[in-house]
């Protein structure tokens, strides 16, 4: 059985350098809503250059918050 998952995807440009991918320096970042086919919904941050992304996370403000904290290594 395939299981399909629905992603809502918001393209930014980072204007401080806390948002840059901490991988490749990008200045695009996206917030992307995952919805699985249980209803279950998680929110992670990705790069759309190099395909990173940060820790999946219950909230849009903790994917952001912690994709910050992956700058501050």
């Amino acid at each position: 059985m395939k299981v399909v998952y629905l992603q809502e995807i918001e393209s930014h440009t980072a204007y401080d350098r806390k948002k840059f991918c901490p991988k490749c320096g990008a200045h695009e970042w996206a917030v992307v809503k995952e919805i699985a086919p249980d209803g279950n919904v998680q929110w992670f941050v990705k790069c759309p250059q190099c395909g990173e992304h940060g820790p999946e996370s219950p909230a849009r403000d903790i994917a952001i918050y912690r994709w910050k904290q992956l700058n501050m290594d």
